[in-house]
């Protein structure tokens, strides 16, 4: 994985991050928002995994539980949350792909999590 997708995971680290509860989570996983800034104004949001690993996209998140090979049900559960970041479900896409407009383009979610 590229450096800029998973972040180091050190207690420090981990301190800073505030939990957020808005996502729909298989357990033991954990949606927090780490601020970048002393106001709180600028901020990011990051998925950590049951045993530690910190994700900054549901894309990486999704791709690494297909390719570990997590249940069905945590990976529809974990996809779920999609919808709520734009990304939309048209019948007349391959079953299981999502799309989302952004910037002037569209772009694909494939059924294997792949852009």
């Amino acid at each position: 994985e590229k450096s800029e997708d998973l972040v180091e995971d050190t207690k420090k680290e981990r301190d800073e991050f505030i939990t957020n509860n808005k996502k729909n989570l298989p357990p033991g996983w954990q949606f927090k928002d780490k601020y970048i800034d002393s106001h709180r104004a600028m901020h990011f949001n990051v998925f950590i995994s049951p045993d530690g690993h910190v994700y900054r996209t549901l894309v990486k998140v999704l791709n690494m539980m297909v390719n570990m090979q997590y249940s069905k049900a945590d990976i529809e559960m974990m996809k779920s949350n999609l919808l709520d970041e734009e990304w939309a479900i048209d019948e007349n896409l391959p079953t299981g792909w999502l799309y989302k407009p952004m910037d002037n383009r569209v772009f694909f979610f494939t059924d294997k999590f792949e852009t």
